[in-house]
């Protein structure tokens, strides 16, 4: 189900801010797991159980004893198991995370998070999604990023994310990615950087910028620069240029 609505909110087929599975989702689901257990379920655990390997009753009753212990420990200290559990706390909840909670969010649970539930991440957070986690995000969701997250991420961060992505930044967040940040870019996510983007660069960014990040440049891109960006740029900078 978790998946089913996950790929729902990325077509956009359900809003983002919806997060719980739809009934036909779920009466879906329920009806397929029924019949697959109907039809083959008996031959699956004779498989499983003999075919594979022989389970023994002791064996199987250990398995299934340790593994009801583990969800039910885990429901109730409050651990989320999956990604639409995730989806259903609320921004209160969620931001009563530690970072090592949030650093253990799957790719697939940070991609069904809700703007709410970003927005209630503190800075410190954000750097515990790692690169991976803010390559899952929507670019919705990258969006609700306020300025001070966008500080906070690293250059590895930043360097992960995708062209969709780099292009979705706000010309507020553009404007206060670090130096760092904009060297670790490789040529194509500069490439994707729109010319408003361009225009939000502050005059020290540009200085910064390494010669390959000025190579990488497009015409289009070089044209939107202001002059007193362009004066910023050293001699080995201006070299580079086409």
């Amino acid at each position: 189900m978790g998946v089913i609505t996950l790929a729902l909110i990325t077509v956009g087929w359900q809003s983002s801010s919806e997060t719980d599975p739809q009934l036909w989702v779920v009466f879906a689901c329920a009806l397929t797991i029924a019949l697959g257990t109907y039809m083959g379920g008996w031959r699956i655990i004779r498989t499983l159980g003999k075919g594979l390997t022989d389970v023994k009753p002791a064996q199987g009753f250990s398995a299934e004893t340790s593994t009801a212990a583990t969800i039910l420990a885990s429901s109730a200290l409050g651990f989320a198991l999956s990604t639409t559990q995730v989806g259903a706390l609320d921004s209160t909840t969620f931001a009563a995370f530690g970072t090592t909670q949030i650093a253990a969010l799957t790719t697939d649970q940070v991609a069904g998070l809700s703007t709410d539930q970003l927005a209630a991440l503190g800075t410190a957070d954000i750097v515990a999604l790692g690169t991976a986690g803010v390559h899952a995000l929507s670019t919705d969701a990258l969006q609700t990023l306020g300025t001070a997250d966008v500080v906070a991420m690293t250059a590895a961060q930043v360097a992960g994310l995708s062209t969709t992505q780099i292009a979705a930044l706000t010309t507020d967040q553009v404007a206060v990615l670090e130096s760092a940040d904009l060297r670790a870019l490789s040529a194509t996510s500069l490439h994707a950087f729109t010319t408003d983007q361009i225009v939000a660069l502050t005059t020290d960014q540009f200085a910064q910028l390494g010669t390959a990040a000025v190579v990488a440049l497009t015409t289009d891109q070089v044209a939107a620069i202001a002059t007193e960006d362009l004066q910023a740029l050293g001699a080995s900078q201006f070299a580079t240029m086409g």
